[in-house]
């Protein structure tokens, strides 16, 4: 009687439970890439007034960010992405391309094996660099672009107890006379044997000059090394040094860095009029342009080798030390 019984129809079941949903697409974003505005802030930057190396900087600062999170439509970068990388510099050490360990490895990478094998991180004032730039940069773009709501480098800064002069000490009056009573200044084997005592006195070398200049200016390496013979002008009956970018090859930090400075009379005691009359180009010709597009890079280095010559050099001690000197004494 079962067997006659007619069994019910089953109900067929929706298409939707037997075939996979649909995945919703992801909004296509129309911003343009972070690439792109990056190329467009340096250009705009440059037009202003900021130098090659300043916007070559921040050209490399950008892309170690995209080397970690992509490069993305701007509107597509969230906190996360802004956490992270300032997480992954944390670990880092500074000029950590420089470290063998980790050139051959991705900026994740580095800072990983850098934490795993207690590397030196960079300092906070290296950290805040980068994040500052972005931030600088994502400002630019909500300023151009509607797609921009929020930064995400809002907030980022590392803050620090210490104030950015304590980055750099002052040279004592000890570090003073050793610095200029070596053998560069009482007499030295020659240019090249530059540390050992000799009977040559270095008067028409950058090394013998340029530290002078620093110790009573106050000016940066990278002015003082771009002096040409007639950026060494009278005003008033009084010698100045006029620190300008007139010329191809020279630069200046800011706008408001071209200034004039009356040459300081300890100066021409030692010869410094004198020794501009030698020149008939740039004062320290023999200092050559770096790639940087700076005469101070090569310099600077020689300067470090220098002050350990003269047991003189501390970690927070370097030529800029000279300029903070120059402001102790003027408020003194």
């Amino acid at each position: 009687a079962a067997s006659l019984v007619p069994k019910p129809v089953e109900p067929i079941p929706p298409l939707s439970a037997t075939w996979p949903q649909p995945i919703p697409a992801a909004p296509v974003s129309t911003a343009p890439k972070l690439s792109t505005v990056r190329d467009q802030w340096i250009e705009e930057g440059k037009a202003k007034d900021w130098s090659p190396k300043t916007g070559d900087n921040r050209v490399t600062l950008v892309d170690r960010f995209i080397a970690l999170a992509g490069d993305r439509p701007i509107d597509t970068y969230a906190k996360a992405d802004a956490r992270h990388f300032k997480e992954v510099l944390s670990s880092l050490p500074a000029s950590w391309w420089q470290v063998k360990a980790l050139q051959k490895l991705t900026i994740e990478e580095a800072s990983r094996k850098a934490k795993a094998d207690g590397l030196t991180p960079m300092s906070i004032t290296n950290v805040n660099k980068h994040t500052n730039c972005l931030y600088s940069l994502m400002a630019w773009a909500a300023k151009h672009y509607d797609e921009i709501e929020r930064n995400p480098f809002d907030g980022m800064r590392v803050e620090k107890k210490a104030s950015a002069r304590s980055e750099r000490d002052s040279f004592t009056l000890d570090d003073l006379k050793r610095i200029f009573a070596a053998p560069i200044y009482r007499g030295c084997k020659s240019e090249a044997q530059w540390a050992k005592p000799g009977a040559v006195v270095l008067r028409n070398s950058p090394r013998y000059w340029v530290p002078l200049i620093a110790l009573f200016s106050g000016a940066r390496l990278t002015e003082i090394l771009q002096f040409y013979r007639d950026d060494i002008v009278t005003v008033d009956g009084v010698l100045c040094f006029r620190i300008s970018a007139d010329k191809e090859d020279q630069r200046v930090k800011t706008a408001s860095s071209q200034r004039l400075i009356p040459v300081h009379e300890e100066l021409l005691k030692l010869g410094f009029a004198e020794f501009v009359a030698t020149k008939p180009g740039r004062l320290f010709d023999t200092v050559e342009l770096a790639p940087d597009g700076y005469y101070s890079t090569a310099f600077s280095k020689q300067f470090s080798t220098f002050l350990r010559a003269t047991g003189v050099k501390r970690p927070k001690l370097s030529f800029h030390s000279f300029r903070h000197s120059f402001e102790d004494a003027c408020r003194a």
